[in-house]
């Protein structure tokens, strides 16, 4: 427990630094899919939400379901295979909806100039400890 709460810090930093790039007019929701189970419930990301970017060697994919609950995956790939990223799973707002994982395991299934694809599972925990499963992940977006 005191592993994770010392990188905690560092997973909340990374997704506030990636959260708070300013959209440029470039950055238009496109369509896209984002599934998964989280703790045993389905979740669906509205295709409208599902993006995809590149930032310094890491690429980003995020989708929203349409209530504020998200899921945002980091991980540097140049090519398919397996890699290791971070996680976080947003239920809700306030640091007891997030759950951040700082080891997430993403299969690139596709990856091109345009379009990422890949499968992805997590346990991300919140500041009071709990824990969310988040397995059977899957996604696919262009890049903006």
């Amino acid at each position: 427990m005191k592993r994770f709460l010392t990188l905690l810090p560092a997973v909340l930093a990374l997704a506030l630094l990636f959260g708070a790039c300013e959209e440029s007019p470039t950055d238009s929701p496109v369509d896209g899919s984002l599934t998964a189970t989280v703790g045993g419930t389905s979740f669906s990301a509205t295709s409208s939400t599902v993006t995809a970017r590149k930032a310094g060697g890491s690429i980003i994919v995020t989708g929203d379901s349409g209530n504020g609950v998200s899921i945002s995956l980091t991980f540097a790939a140049t090519t398919t295979g397996s890699v290791t990223g971070t996680a976080i799973y947003t239920a809700g707002p306030g640091a007891d909806f997030t759950y951040a994982a700082p080891l997430a395991q993403v299969n690139v299934t596709k990856l091109d100039n345009a379009t990422v694809e890949g499968t992805f599972s997590f346990t991300g925990v919140n500041s009071a400890g709990a824990s969310k499963s988040v397995t059977n992940g899957s996604f696919s977006a262009d890049f903006q």
